[in-house]
């Protein structure tokens, strides 16, 4: 396993065409993702996020850099996919891996793209990364503390964490991945 300058370690890394070769790291063979067991090969586990990992080499063909989350609520340590343009053209280079701890803030737009969290839901996640109490997040924002709770349950199944403390462990290692996409 390899470290990157944030302290991620990457379990996997690969690159895929936009047509669907592929080859791991210090693979000679090329394959095709018809073939063989490619959502295995790339970690994933649905055809939903299998797609959107194709999106994803897609976009980064095209030059953008993209995060894709692999957490679910009975992981012990979430995953991350990332997908960067590779040297070769019409190629992405993909890193599955699992990220270190960086207590930094968070782009939202990250946290809308990898989750789906609306604005208010990502304002709410940061003020819980700053360790703020749920009744002064409601202090803040001039609601109830009801609401400021319904907030969180919705980032808790949106993100597949089922606690606080859990959520905000995959904040920062999020942060600490995508901090080095920049």
């Amino acid at each position: 396993m390899a470290s990157d300058k944030t302290g991620s370690t990457s379990s996997l890394n690969m690159l895929i065409s936009s047509t669907g070769s592929y080859k791991r790291a210090k693979e000679e063979k090329w394959r095709h993702r018809r073939e063989g067991n490619f959502k295995s090969d790339v970690g994933v586990e649905s055809n939903e996020k299998l797609n959107t990992l194709l999106e994803a080499v897609n976009d980064a063909v095209e030059g953008k850099i993209s995060l894709i989350s692999l957490s679910k609520a009975d992981q012990k340590v979430a995953k991350m996919i990332k997908v960067r343009p590779a040297r070769e053209k019409g190629w992405a280079l993909v890193s599955v891996g699992k990220m270190s701890m960086d207590p930094m803030t968070l782009d939202a737009s990250i946290l809308e793209q990898l989750f789906g969290l609306t604005p208010t839901e990502c304002e709410v996640a940061f003020a819980l990364l700053e360790h703020d109490k749920l009744a002064d997040i409601a202090v803040v924002r001039n609601v109830s503390i009801e609401t400021i709770r319904m907030h969180v349950k919705n980032i808790f199944v949106k993100t597949g964490m089922s606690s606080q403390k859990k959520l905000l462990s995959l904040l920062t290692r999020i942060h600490a991945m995508s901090s080095n996409s920049n």
